[in-house]
């Protein structure tokens, strides 16, 4: 049966969690880290891609792009980044963890482990991962392009046939 009401939604809960969790565990993290749970993000993703630029991560974090430059050049500034010129383009740069941003990051796990542990306190251990598999599941379905497409199919929306011209003019090669 259909949620009727509009907090039995999965996106609303799903919204709900990360927004109540986030706003409660923001300050702690500026504490403990400097950094807002969004910028410790940021160097996570940095650490976890050495050499990613702007660009790729504007296409992978939900966040305005004068937000992310904002970010990054806090993060420049307190040193736990650093950029380099990309050898492809001297215009272009590659942003890399410091030693220092590694100590953050440290820092920021534990606090984040310790955390997540609360949220999912409720949880028994394997419903825990029940959970984050499925919603790793989800968000690789949510991600791909068979879901933009069906997604045009629900709006009533006809998917463009491969061989069409589209509105510029070009067709398919």
């Amino acid at each position: 049966m259909p949620p009727t009401h509009a907090t039995e939604r999965f996106t609303y809960r799903l919204d709900a969690i990360a927004h109540r969790a986030i706003a409660s565990n923001d300050d702690l993290f500026v504490r403990e880290t400097g950094l807002t749970i969004l910028e410790v993000r940021l160097l996570r993703m940095i650490g976890d891609d050495p050499g990613t630029s702007f660009v790729e991560i504007s296409q992978r974090i939900a966040v305005e792009r004068t937000k992310i430059s904002r970010m990054l050049q806090k993060l420049l500034s307190l040193e736990l980044i650093h950029r380099e010129n990309a050898r492809e383009d001297a215009r272009k740069f590659r942003l890399f963890v410091t030693e220092r941003g590694q100590m953050v990051r440290a820092r920021s796990d534990v606090l984040s482990d310790r955390l997540e542990a609360l949220l999912l306190a409720p949880l028994p251990t394997e419903e825990v991962a029940i959970l984050n598999a499925s919603l790793a599941r989800v968000l690789d379905w949510v991600s791909s392009s068979e879901y933009a497409s069906r997604i045009a199919e629900v709006a009533g929306i006809p998917s463009p046939d491969p061989g069409q011209k589209d509105a510029a003019g070009g067709g398919a090669p």
